[in-house]
């Protein structure tokens, strides 16, 4: 549960590492904001060029605790480009934290060593190696959990998509090979049958026979759920 090392000794180098760091994490915490009502790949591509930097940035600076966040969120962007997971509330509220955590990680690196010991005095600031994991590995898990719901959904849309095309198809292989075979035949009564009606109306005959062929092929469409030619 120690706290992270994280104090850039340079004056000049603490201070523009400050001022850019402080620019990608509002970028970041703006653009994820926009990511539900506008998930456009340009500002996608954008959060992970920035979440790339922070990375960077960081690790030049000798930051590993940042970069260790900032790829996180750096893989969350990448995926939310490919399309490989949807944006879900878990997801939001784990980015959301990683900035937040990165916001105070970046305080503490770039603020002098009088008044980062008060910081962590107030139990405010403090961060720990153990939240630096959490929270990393937060973003990961829940990457991992929206990648599998953009799975269900995206079958559970082609399945629709097939009902669409061929509502009436029955899912059971054995079932269809058992309707499909006898129906076949029906029809083919069927249709011999209206041919010879054709040509003999007063059949009563062949109308008996194909008043009993239409009910069974309705009754046998109705059991294996084929609406639409039960409705024939």
């Amino acid at each position: 549960h120690d706290d992270c090392p994280m104090m850039i000794e340079d004056d000049d180098l603490r201070s523009l590492y400050r001022s850019t760091s402080e620019g990608r994490i509002q970028a970041l915490t703006n653009g994820f904001l926009r990511v539900e009502d506008a998930p456009v790949s340009a500002s996608l591509e954008d959060l992970r060029r920035e979440a790339h930097s922070l990375k960077g940035d960081s690790l030049a600076m000798g930051l590993e605790n940042i970069a260790t966040i900032a790829v996180s969120i750096e893989q969350a962007a990448k995926a939310l480009l490919r399309q490989d997971i949807v944006w879900t509330q878990p997801l939001r509220e784990c980015v959301a934290e990683g900035l937040q955590t990165v916001e105070r990680l970046v305080v503490l690196a770039t603020t002098n060593t009088a008044d980062a010991i008060s910081a962590d005095d107030d139990g405010h600031e403090t961060v720990t190696e153990d939240d630096i994991e959490r929270v990393a590995g937060g973003i990961v898990e829940a990457i991992a959990s929206a990648k599998h719901q953009a799975i269900q959904e995206a079958t559970k849309q082609e399945a629709i998509q097939q009902d669409a095309v061929n509502p009436d198809l029955i899912e059971d292989p054995e079932l269809r090979e058992v309707y499909s075979s006898p129906a076949q035949t029906r029809l083919q009564v069927i249709s011999q049958g209206l041919q010879q009606l054709s040509a003999t109306p007063n059949d009563t005959a062949t109308l008996t026979t194909l008043k009993r062929e239409v009910h069974s092929l309705k009754g046998d469409s109705r059991v294996v759920g084929a609406a639409s030619v039960a409705a024939f």
